[in-house]
């Protein structure tokens, strides 16, 4: 669906306060409770014709100061513009622009296409039918992530345009095509708009992170729960064990603050990743990346002895079906091991053991949750 520019804009008259240049600063304190506020819209201008003026704009619905009125077209303009009823500008108010030696006017201002977000110009391009199905997206680095739903297809490639035009910081505007069916959490997509570049930067709980999209899992969504994890909920010097580690967006934090991380993920191209960005955030000695499945990852550790104190599973799909990597897997740590070896009893066994983790499994929900389980 192509379309100008140019069809956006459009013309508002609103009542303004005409002031002396210098004392603009006085006057705008003043009428901060009246003044307009549109966004990206400025409340104060000037003229090139008139270089020691400066016009206040007031809210759309004042259109009468004392005997100032604005014209009656310009009125019904304003008045349409605005679901107040049309007011007089309070005597208060009025006051203050005349004490400052100023007066009311009527002001004409246009408002196009670079004013407008992409949400307000999506829908005045799309049909009002559809309206209800718009949904946001998500970024990750220079890329727009969709997942359209079946009423917005036919207009796609339209929504990819104008995303990727009013945000300066993105390249690339894609959509989910298909369910996520992989082992991995990766999924089909297709471009929308700009270049077909997958592989981005993006910076979160103060680390630099690198990857191709297209082929490790990841969720911004996810960001303040990274953020609380990692720089709140467990302390500096935890040794942690992380079974789905994608590329490290609890991993590296922790380990930036002091945590021994053991950090595991089944995808290749996740685990390359968190190789490479341990290395690139300078947390390689504090942590050891594995490239395994998640229950021989944590039976391993517990085999080695390696006493973690907190296990992390985001894999919110199948989190809770790797619980079962726990079970039984204590039998095998080295001290109680050792111990059964002797012929300890129960109680020496269970004396034996190290201090068990605090396990985080992640979920999804259909519903909001008002507090953490």
């Amino acid at each position: 669906m192509p379309f100008a520019k140019a069809q956006f804009k459009k013309e508002y008259t609103v009542l303004a306060a005409r002031i002396p240049k210098q004392a603009t600063g006085s006057v705008v304190k003043a009428l901060a409770d009246v003044a307009l506020n549109m966004p990206r819209v400025r409340t104060v201008v000037q003229r090139d014709e008139e270089p020691d003026v400066r016009f206040i704009c007031l809210a759309q619905q004042y259109v009468r100061a004392g005997e100032v009125a604005l014209p009656s077209a310009a009125a019904d303009a304003a008045a349409a513009a605005s679901a107040d009823a049309t007011e007089s500008v309070p005597a208060q108010y009025v006051e203050a622009v005349r004490a400052a030696g100023g007066t009311f006017v009527p002001f004409t201002f246009a408002v196009g296409y670079e004013f407008m977000n992409s949400d307000s110009v999506l829908r005045a391009l799309l049909p009002a039918e559809v309206h209800g199905s718009l949904v946001g997206f998500e970024t990750a680095g220079h890329l727009a992530h969709f997942n359209l739903p079946p009423a917005l297809l036919p207009y796609k490639y339209t929504i990819g345009a104008v995303v990727l035009d009013k945000n300066a910081h993105l390249r690339t505007v894609v959509n989910k095509t298909g369910v996520i069916e992989t082992a991995f959490r990766t999924f089909p997509m297709e471009l929308l708009a700009g270049v077909e570049d997958t592989h981005v930067t993006l910076r979160e709980c103060g680390a630099t992170y690198r990857f191709d999209y297209a082929k490790v899992y990841w969720n911004s969504r996810l960001a303040h729960e990274h953020e609380y994890v990692a720089l709140h909920a467990i302390a500096p010097g935890t040794l942690v064990a992380d079974l789905c580690a994608g590329v490290g967006p609890f991993a590296i934090p922790l380990a930036a603050r002091g945590c021994v991380v053991h950090a595991n993920d089944l995808n290749p191209d996740s685990f390359h990743a968190l190789v490479a960005n341990s290395q690139s955030n300078g947390v390689t000695h504090r942590l050891h990346a594995y490239n395994q499945d998640a229950r021989a990852f944590v039976r391993g550790l517990i085999a080695r002895g390696v006493d973690m104190r907190v296990a992390l599973i985001n894999l919110p799909a199948a989190a809770l079906s790797f619980m079962d990597a726990f079970r039984g897997a204590y039998r095998h740590h080295p001290a109680v091991a050792a111990a059964a070896a002797r012929g300890a009893s129960d109680a020496e066994l269970h004396a034996a053991l190290p201090p068990l983790p605090t396990v985080y499994v992640y979920c999804f929900s259909k519903t909001s949750c008002a507090r953490r389980a």
